[in-house]
């Protein structure tokens, strides 16, 4: 897969265990997408390749950025829709050489193009080679016809500068909640104050009215509410 770099300049920060709870997905599916694996098959050791380059896979193990956070986010709601893995691994290694991007589901090209990416790849791609190709051509034309319905809604939530996503609203942008990685390392955030919504929570948590928590941390007693029903569906995930 190709390799681009990026300035690392407010890039979020995220343990595994921790995107995992964000995203709502299984932490070890999320390392193996992230990270790669090994297995076993017929007494052999083979290994799967990450489905993308992170951005500090050289510098912090385990450790993720908001732009990785962005693209594991698609994967998952990828996986969810039931696309298979090397079709996942084939649309993201021919969107990343036509973006110049280790990223290519958080471009806001992918928004547009990724119908088109997918009618690529039912032309042939080397990332398709080793499976039964007509069946993954005819899963990709089932799939592209209905991309948009799939993930239009995470795309109304990202905020794009140029085309690099820079802010992600879970609630949508109605909402006060932002993952911002400019701001206290893209923790969840009450986007007007800047306080961590697990800081609310937990202040609720504790017995205290939501009217005392938003006085005290000088928030409206709305973004209390969210905060508390954010953290909440986290929690039940």
């Amino acid at each position: 897969m190709a390799v681009y770099t990026r300035d690392l300049v407010g890039v979020g920060l995220y343990s595994v265990g921790e995107a995992a709870r964000l995203l709502k997905t299984d932490r070890r599916k999320l390392r193996n997408w992230a990270e790669g694996y090994t297995f076993e098959y017929r007494g052999e050791e083979h290994s799967s390749e990450p489905i993308f380059r992170r951005d500090l896979a050289n510098a912090a193990a385990h450790l993720l950025t908001f732009a990785d956070l962005i693209e594991l986010l698609f994967i998952s709601r990828f996986r969810s829709e039931g696309v298979s893995m090397p079709v996942i691994r084939a649309a993201a290694e021919r969107a990343a050489e036509l973006y110049e991007t280790n990223h290519p589901f958080a471009a806001r090209s992918f928004e547009t193009d990724g119908k088109v990416i997918f009618v690529i790849l039912e032309s042939g791609s080397p990332a398709l080679a080793k499976a039964d190709l007509d069946e993954l051509v005819e899963e990709m034309h089932r799939r592209q016809l209905v991309f948009p319905d799939m993930v239009r809604p995470y795309f109304r939530n990202i905020e794009y500068d140029l085309e690099e996503a820079i802010r992600y609203w879970p609630l949508g942008r109605d909402a006060s909640i932002v993952l911002d990685p400019s701001r206290a390392f893209g923790k969840p955030i009450d986007s007007e104050t800047g306080v961590p919504t697990h800081v609310l929570y937990q202040a609720v948590e504790a017995g205290d009215t939501m009217e005392d928590v938003a006085h005290w941390y000088d928030v409206s007693k709305e973004a209390v509410r969210q905060a508390v029903a954010y953290e909440e569906s986290l929690a039940g995930a």
